[in-house]
């Protein structure tokens, strides 16, 4: 498989590749260092681990970019997108003609901290290191490199958005102050907890109001790519999967009378403004939820995606089950649900604060029953 030749005083290890093209392994100025150099190259070819370094030499990131991204079958358009516009702003202008073998961990690491000098938030930071992080595995993927140079860099952490809630009478308060035409929806948002890209998604035919379910199995998006103008797509929910979200009795009615108040064909669209156009994110929250907000007294800093975190609290208070709240929000893994709203889960900690509700309401009581008894004898009395 292997050999070696003495080559201008020196020694020189030959071997057939994969594909049956002779190569060589290096050249060594000692017979014993071929000898290890070919037992090595040797093994590698038996277990299928050889590992041909040209293509990271001349393959560039600009070159291998627009591969990688073809190649990602499963990301959703707006994902794609996003990956796209991070590439196009913040990674080929900085390394498109760099070869992908010459990355480095320090060099990465390097350039963590050039972001974080330049002010950029951490959520912002990890979303761009991320793809050239997928970048790079796609490369070794494609035996362009031998492994990921992005493995163990230190990233900032990330900062979790402010969660904002609203309790279910504020919830309906605000459901009695909207346009009628939009109540459904809001309690669709705030009770069954539906992402703002599902509820505008939604078809008429996917409700049952009988047996309180909604068929979740659409979501739109705003997709825009580098030069292009935006659009909306409509695709799977943001886990990839479809699923039937079980809804109470009011909210099934107040969809009910939705339906029958505005009318339409089965596969129409159940939200719509007064014009027929699909209910944006963006018009709903500007447009209908902030001043309905203002009339209600309520804080006009909940955002759209607050109603859904209302909706989650709510959820865990009535039954604090994680697998059942992770299926009613269409989480990915339950990992996500405790990420969001592992807090609100009772645990240890709180059967610790009932226990010693428990000691101080005894202690208090044992206070007040030497202060109404006899006095307590003391050392010397009579």
């Amino acid at each position: 498989m292997a050999r070696v030749r003495k080559h201008r005083h020196k020694w020189q290890v030959l071997f057939r590749d994969p594909t049956g093209r002779e190569r060589s392994a290096g050249v060594y100025t000692r017979r014993i260092e071929a000898d290890r150099a070919k037992r090595k190259i040797e093994t590698d070819l038996d277990r299928g681990e050889w590992f041909d370094p040209t293509p990271g030499k001349v393959t560039t990131v600009a070159a291998f970019a627009p591969i990688w991204i073809s190649g990602r079958v499963d990301l959703k358009p707006s994902t794609r997108a996003g990956y796209q516009q991070i590439l196009s702003a913040r990674i080929l202008p900085r390394y498109g003609p760099v070869a992908i073998s010459a990355f480095t961990h320090a060099e990465l690491q390097g350039w963590v901290s050039s972001m974080v000098s330049e002010g950029l938030s951490p959520n912002r930071i990890r979303n761009v290191f991320n793809v050239m992080s997928g970048l790079f595995g796609g490369a070794v993927s494609h035996r362009i490199i031998r492994a990921n140079p992005a493995d163990q860099v230190e990233l900032p952490k990330a900062r979790k958005d402010e969660q904002r809630y609203l309790t279910p009478d504020q919830i309906s308060a605000v459901a009695d102050q909207i346009n009628p035409r939009y109540r459904a929806m809001i309690l669709t948002l705030g009770v069954a907890g539906l992402r703002i890209g599902e509820a505008s998604a939604l078809r008429r035919r996917a409700v049952d109001v009988i047996g309180q379910r909604i068929h979740i199995f659409e979501a739109v998006a705003k997709v825009q790519s580098p030069g292009q103008p935006a659009e909306w797509i409509t695709s799977t929910p943001k886990s990839g999967k479809d699923r039937h979200v079980a809804i109470p009795r009011h909210l099934s009615l107040a969809l009910n009378e939705h339906l029958a108040t505005y009318p339409g064909d089965a596969d129409g669209l159940i939200f719509t403004t007064s014009t027929g156009n699909r209910v944006t994110s963006a018009y709903f929250g500007t447009h209908i939820l902030k001043p309905t907000l203002v009339r209600a007294d309520l804080d006009p800093r909940i955002r759209t995606h607050d109603l859904r975190h209302s909706a989650a609290t709510a959820m865990i208070r009535a039954n604090p089950n994680p697998e059942l709240v992770k299926r009613q929000l269409g989480h990915s893994t339950i990992q996500v649900t405790y990420d969001l709203y592992g807090h609100l889960f009772p645990d240890e900690a709180d059967r610790l604060a009932e226990a010693l509700d428990g000691v101080w309401t005894a202690s208090h009581a044992d206070q007040i029953r030497t202060k109404t008894g006899s006095p307590i004898a003391t050392l010397g009395s009579r």
